[in-house]
């Protein structure tokens, strides 16, 4: 698996830092809103506030025609509230009367904020001639616009500043927290995930061949509760294990007893023969002992005990346990300890054989009891579909260090809609009573375990081939014959 994979502990990080991150970025902004209007309402009132003020004391002024006092109180606002810019007052026929800008007035500013006659004030925003600052213009009539109108513009550049210095303020307060946030959140980061990282290595740790270590977590929560599960479920899974390894054990046993069962016949008739030569041979010596020829006799039963021995041996190996033990194996011997187990079988059903072995094909890293085995199941189960008699073909060859051993009968076939179950334990085709159905299921397994392959391939009324491919333990190789 080559996959990314992000880590428990990055995604809790990454999920603190970007909630962080947004929360802080939209308070910034609504804090900014907020507090914008705000200080834009407050100005407001203040300036509103203001030029209703100073429209109230220039009355009686305006009506003596006092314009000095007038003055005097324009310049006065613009001293004490440091957000006007400029104030000045307008005659009812739109002429300033007086103004408090330090250069020439700007006529433009009559026009810019006119009030209407219902109105108590008028706000408008305006910007200089270079529209770099805005101002918020309030107009406000003097004795219901008889006597003209007051203006009064405040600068926003301080709204601006008090913005920018509030937005500095929490900005640094977001970066402090997202600092801490970033911190608590390694902290539990690892205080959530190490626990969970001992759970997760005690699962790529699990050997159910091994007593499993258990693991030790004391956080006092549900991880904690994980973690025992974690033991218990080891524990069973280990108990499960063994069950099932005796039962496989003793399955493989039952199949091989059923196989030497159906052998059992064949391999008595290889032993009786020469147990009657023998015989014969003991009955010549106890007759005429003396005489000189009955040398001959022993060379005879010298050949017949070898013969027995040789059978009863490879029915002993035949019959062994596994041995979990893998070696250099001939793939060549190997096949003909099986024929020799067979051979009975294969003459009473008249079934001619045909064996091409080549001499280099190699050898295998194994295990030679279990292989010899395989090829046992493989050959019975052809004598089996050939009870009339025909041709059984073992072909053994090497190919790109890949040995390959084919076993193929002219039987009767197996059915296509039974060839994908062939290898499912119990499942055979064979009458009641002739068949264990673990034969191919249990060459499956020790094939897989000697990290091989086995294919099937089948037709009804022409016959069966076994394809069985093992990983090759030396060099050899030889291409297949040509048929």
């Amino acid at each position: 698996m080559k996959d990314v994979k992000v880590k428990l502990r990055t995604k809790f990080i990454l999920s603190i830092t970007i909630v962080v991150l947004l929360f802080g970025s939209i308070n910034i902004i609504l804090i900014r809103k907020i507090t914008l209007e705000s200080l834009q309402r407050e100005l407001e009132k203040r300036g509103v506030f203001i030029a209703q003020n100073l429209g109230e004391h220039v009355i009686e002024y305006l009506l003596h025609e006092d314009f000095l006092s007038v003055q005097k109180l324009v310049d006065e606002i613009k001293v004490l509230d440091k957000d006007v810019a400029y104030t000045f007052i307008i005659s009812s026929d739109e002429k300033v009367i007086t103004h408090n800008f330090n250069q020439t007035f700007p006529v433009e500013l009559i026009k810019a904020n006119l009030l209407s006659e219902e109105k108590e004030y008028n706000v408008k925003l305006i910007f200089d001639k270079n529209k770099r600052f805005l101002y918020r213009d309030i107009a406000v009539p003097i004795l219901n616009g008889e006597l003209g109108m007051v203006r009064v513009g405040l600068a926003e550049k301080n709204i601006t500043y008090q913005i920018n210095k509030a937005n500095t303020i929490f900005t640094g307060m977001v970066i402090v927290f997202f600092l801490a946030g970033i911190f608590g959140a390694f902290v539990f980061a690892y205080l959530i995930t190490s626990p969970i990282s001992k759970i997760v290595d005690g699962f790529a740790k699990l050997d159910l061949d091994k007593t499993a270590e258990e693991i030790r977590i004391k956080t006092h929560d549900e991880i904690e509760y994980l973690a025992d599960k974690f033991n218990e479920m080891a524990r069973r899974l280990q108990s499960t294990h063994n069950e099932l390894k005796n039962a496989q054990t003793k399955l493989i046993q039952t199949e091989k007893l059923a196989s030497i069962g159906t052998l059992v016949s064949g391999l008595a008739h290889e032993i009786n023969n020469p147990l009657s030569g023998l015989k014969n041979c003991l009955n010549r010596i106890k007759k005429k002992p003396e005489k000189k020829e009955t040398l001959k006799y022993l060379d005879l039963m010298l050949n017949a005990l070898d013969k027995i021995e040789y059978v009863v041996k490879g029915l002993l190996d035949f019959s062994r346990t596994k041995s979990d033990i893998f070696s250099p194996v001939s793939v060549k011997e190997v096949i003909e300890k099986a024929f020799s187990l067979v051979g009975y079988k294969l003459e009473k059903h008249s079934i001619e054989v045909i064996k091409d072995i080549k001499n280099n094909i190699g050898s295998l890293m194994g295990d030679p009891h279990k292989l010899e085995q395989v090829f046992v199941n493989l050959i019975l189960n052809s004598i089996d579909a050939m009870p009339d008699g025909g041709k059984l073909i073992v072909e053994a060859f090497n190919n790109n260090n890949k040995i390959c051993i084919f076993v193929e009968d002219t039987g009767k076939g197996i059915p296509e809609a039974y060839l994908n179950k062939i290898f499912d334990p119990f499942f055979t085709t064979k009458e009641t009573g002739k068949g264990t159905g673990l034969g191919l299921p249990i060459s499956f397994n020790f094939i897989k375990a000697h990290g091989g392959e086995i294919f099937v391939e089948s037709k009804q009324g022409i016959g069966t081939i076994m394809k069985v491919w093992l990983p090759s333990h030396s060099s050899g190789k030889t291409n297949r014959r040509e048929k």
